[in-house]
């Protein structure tokens, strides 16, 4: 299931046409969630070793990360 909720965030972050900073933080937030979801199919902790998805999903969400 997770790896299929990755596979969508790609698909729609690949759809975002990226002509400004607008639709560039789009499509990285949607990079971040299908990192966050492939993640979860290997089995690791939410962006584990990923400092900069952690950093963009802290600012965007202006919150902490949740754990397993």
């Amino acid at each position: 299931m997770a790896a299929r909720k990755a596979a969508r965030a790609m698909a729609r972050a690949a759809a975002v046409p990226v002509s400004g900073d607008e639709e560039w933080y789009e499509a990285a937030g949607l990079m971040v969630e299908a990192t966050w979801h492939a993640g979860e199919a290997a089995g690791l902790s939410p962006l584990e070793g990923r400092p900069n998805c952690q950093a963009h999903l802290r600012h965007l969400m202006d919150g902490e990360i949740p754990q397993r």
